[in-house]
């Protein structure tokens, strides 16, 4: 912001109490001083209380090296050990080396480990691309679409991801939904091909499972298709919505209610998401919970104009990183 002399010194203060930056810190440190960052980066230890500082360190400097350094923010990014970590600035460093260094945006794309990821870096490169170079990004656009239709023939496959209740989260399982905001942004033609893409990997849980309707990919994907469609969207969110009638009917607390949830209803249907939060009572102990905030999160999303609760439900859920 134009004192980076001060910025220097917060820094060297933090250096001087701790060996071991937060990655924060060492992304801050790669903007000032970027021979630092790359030294440090090369060091890195793995923390034994935390096995993912490392990760996340190295690609927090490989994105702030991207647009000056690109190939040193490249060198970076591919010390991490583990391959599925970290997702959303592995996204931006796809975005910003596109911008500057096509191959190498290219390259980290296509060195991902999973479909459902490597058709989100495509995208992130279509994003960056999208400005200058219309052609590479249609390209970039086909090889996200390609890995998709690729996911959706084999599914998740055997790799590990991330589990939420035992089941697979949503970056693995529906990729297309998390980007038809992306989609959206630099190929609005291509809007339907990939929404019904989205609609085909949806999953499907039966309303028995009643533990796994708190899993944020089912609320988070429906909150992004009812953008496009809310009729297909309160077709997948059916299940959800039988959760939330049966908790509506036996008068159940709002601490039972995920955000998400009921932020998905609201998507589809406001006025019916409102008169479910009327229907709810509050914590059973006050003093032992935080207070609930789901009255005031629906009251700001729906006080917002249309296209800004977009951009704001876009953040929420993940499907639109903006630096």
């Amino acid at each position: 912001m134009g004192e980076r002399d001060r910025a220097r010194l917060v820094l060297e203060e933090a250096k001087f109490w701790s060996n071991v930056l937060p990655p924060i810190f060492l992304s801050q440190l790669a903007r000032l001083e970027p021979d630092q960052a790359l030294a440090r980066s090369q060091k890195l230890p793995n923390l034994p209380g935390d096995p993912t500082y490392r990760d996340f360190a190295l690609a927090a400097v490989a994105v702030q090296l991207a647009t000056d350094h690109p190939a040193e923010a490249e060198q970076v990014f591919n010390l991490r050990g583990n391959r599925l970590l970290p997702f959303p600035d592995t996204l931006r460093l796809c975005r910003h080396l596109a911008q500057v260094d096509p191959p190498g945006a290219h390259r980290v794309a296509a060195s991902l480990s999973g479909p459902g990821d490597r058709a989100c870096a495509w995208a992130y490169v279509a994003l960056g691309l999208a400005e200058k170079n219309k052609a590479g990004a249609s390209a970039a656009m086909d090889r996200a679409i390609q890995e998709i239709d690729r996911l959706r023939e084999s599914g998740p496959g055997t790799i590990p991801v991330p589990i939420v209740n035992g089941i697979y989260t949503r970056r693995q399982t529906d990729p297309a939904a998390a980007l038809l905001p992306i989609i959206e942004r630099i190929a609005p033609d291509r809007l339907a091909e990939v929404f019904w893409r989205a609609v085909a990997l949806h999953p499907r849980i039966e309303t028995d499972f009643e533990e796994l309707l708190g899993s944020p990919y089912i609320d988070y994907e429906c909150i992004v298709l009812a953008r496009y469609d809310r009729e297909v969207a309160a077709v997948l969110f059916a299940p959800m919505d039988a959760y939330l009638r049966s908790l509506a009917a036996r008068k159940g607390h709002l601490g039972e209610l995920e955000y998400g949830v009921i932020t998905a209803k609201a998507c589809i249907d406001p006025r019916a998401a409102v008169a479910i939060l009327e229907s709810l009572t509050p914590p059973r102990d006050a003093r032992s919970n935080r207070p609930d905030r789901a009255p005031l999160w629906l009251a700001e999303v729906l006080g917002l104009p249309s296209e800004n609760r977009w951009t704001r439900l876009w953040r929420y859920t993940g499907a639109q990183r903006d630096d």
